[in-house]
């Protein structure tokens, strides 16, 4: 006969089993939502970035465990910077390689030089497989070159031609790729950022900063916003305007959460994090060079706070008129 020790232990295992259960069925029925962007031939994949509400998702992304990424940011970024690298790309030799620039004075050689390992980089990003073994294989047997890991993400060479390939291949693979594909690069590159903005949402993670405050009825929480991502757009510079905003890179907010909510948030395991979404405009500008960044500013009414990074479980809205903040 069971004693009641171990009638409460086989109780908080049926409870642990249902809500692994539960969790993990709703991940399996929420997937997070993508924009794709067909691509203009054959010779390109087409480009997948994660959503909210039918516009871009910068910041923090999601990746699903032990599944490769199903989205390729990297390639859209990369892509976007093409457009708005013209100065560099108008200077870059497209009949030879340019030998490395670091000592140079001349800005047209700099740029040349830049240019180059741009395309090398969005080339291998952007690239059907097909097209890759034509520049980036050395190998004799072209399908023993694996351009994609097991995360999903594409693997770069450090050179045209290959892993190992000499100085005439590389040239070969260079000039013969600018010739048949930069222009269309280009042409795609254009499509996007109409009128030189876009709007999008930017998601930062979060935590609870102390206890539920009875009095103001609500929880402090971290808002360090404008840090970062692994690409491009995802480190996109914020630019926040007033004193509350300007709280919101390295201060915190006062989230509003009814005291029923808050015994409902302290309850759930999946809470340790939130995250928060912003809307903003990204203002796109000619770069300086291959590390500048686009701005953006803040313009949606709300922080909306979600429980899950997939931002299906909606905990709460913060109102950014009535924000109320401190470093």
């Amino acid at each position: 006969m069971l004693n009641m020790k171990s009638i409460n232990r086989y109780k908080y295992f049926l409870f642990a089993v249902v809500w692994l259960a539960t969790t993990f069925t709703l991940f399996a029925q929420a997937p997070v939502e993508l924009l794709t962007y067909p691509a203009p031939t054959d010779s390109f994949i087409d480009i997948k970035i994660q959503s909210h509400q039918g516009l871009p998702r910068y910041g923090l992304g999601y990746f699903a465990p032990g599944k490769p990424a199903d989205f390729n940011l990297n390639a859209f970024s990369e892509l976007v910077k093409l457009k708005y690298l013209a100065g560099q790309y108008a200077d870059m030799n497209r009949a030879s390689l340019t030998k490395h620039a670091q000592y140079s004075q001349d800005k047209k050689v700099i740029n040349s030089y830049d240019a180059q390992n741009h395309l090398r980089l969005l080339a291998q990003h952007l690239c059907a497989e097909p097209v890759l073994r034509t520049y980036f294989c050395d190998n004799d047997d072209p399908t023993a070159c694996v351009f994609v890991d097991q995360y999903g993400q594409r693997r770069l060479n450090a050179k045209w031609g290959g892993f190992r390939p000499n100085e005439f291949k590389q040239m070969r693979s260079y000039t013969s790729f600018v010739k048949e594909h930069l222009d269309e690069m280009v042409a795609w590159s254009s499509t996007f950022f109409k009128n030189d903005e876009q709007l999008a949402y930017f998601v930062q993670r979060s935590t609870v900063s102390g206890r539920y405050d009875f009095q103001k009825k609500g929880f402090w929480i971290g808002a360090a916003l404008g840090g970062g991502g692994s690409s491009f757009l995802d480190n996109t510079r914020l630019v926040l305007s007033g004193p509350d905003q300007q709280h919101l890179r390295q201060g915190q907010i006062f989230m509003p959460l009814a005291q029923d909510k808050a015994k409902e948030l302290s309850q759930q395991q999946k809470a340790h994090f939130m995250y928060l979404v912003f809307k903003v405009k990204i203002k796109a500008k000619m770069l300086e060079n291959t590390t500048d960044q686009f701005t953006s500013e803040l313009v949606g009414p709300v922080i909306q706070v979600y429980l899950d990074a997939q931002l299906t479980d909606m905990l709460t809205e913060i109102s950014m008129s009535e924000l109320i903040s401190k470093p």
